[in-house]
């Protein structure tokens, strides 16, 4: 069985490269669309009635 503590070397640079070098804009804007699409997606909008013409809204 594979020991699943290994870390390779390159996982590190990476890990310690995420730890010292802050988040480019493109990358918190990123972050903020997806926090919507989930909050979209957790918190579902009211029932609309199917009774009603999508065109008198």
């Amino acid at each position: 069985m594979k020991s699943k503590e290994f870390v390779s070397d390159l996982d590190k640079l990476i890990s310690e490269y995420q730890r010292t070098h802050k988040l480019t804009p493109s990358q918190l804007a990123e972050i903020e669309k997806h926090k919507e699409i989930a909050d979209l997606r957790d918190n579902p909008m009211e029932d609309v009635s199917l009774d009603s013409d999508m065109w008198d809204r």
